[in-house]
């Protein structure tokens, strides 16, 4: 694999401009759920861990999950578990630039598949859900 971003593979086929990338990254993070939220939601911390770790948190640099197993109150397989579930809730950034009115869901979608054919493998790559 390249390393390659799909937005920055949008930007040098002109389909888009940088600013709009931005925008969509920008969107992206209005809608991901917070870690500490989806810990609670997914029952591996309470309110009470959460406002533990944010007063630990502030004034560092350090992640909320990297705090979390220091405390002993999550293992790294739940952080991992937690920031997986994280990513699958939060729309691509093909679905993004769509309901933003950027690109059109059939542009996405065939620049999508021309993106991952020059950048990985069909054994390297797992399709992420529907954009619909």
């Amino acid at each position: 694999m390249t390393g390659k971003l799909f937005g920055t593979w949008l930007v040098a086929r002109g389909l888009v401009e940088p600013q709009d990338i931005v925008c969509a990254l920008d969107r992206q993070r209005q809608i991901r759920v917070p870690f500490g939220r989806l810990a609670i939601a997914l029952g591996k911390l309470t309110l009470s861990d959460v406002f533990l770790i944010l007063n630990q948190q502030a004034g560092t640099r350090k992640k909320f999950g990297e705090i979390a197993t220091e405390l002993g109150l999550l293992t790294h397989a739940d952080v991992d578990e937690i920031l997986a579930e994280q990513a699958r809730r939060c729309p691509p950034l093909g679905a993004i630039l769509v309901e933003l009115e950027v690109l059109d869901a059939e542009t996405v979608m065939a620049e999508l598949e021309a993106f991952r054919a020059t950048t990985v493998s069909d054994a390297d790559w797992e399709p992420r859900p529907s954009m619909a």
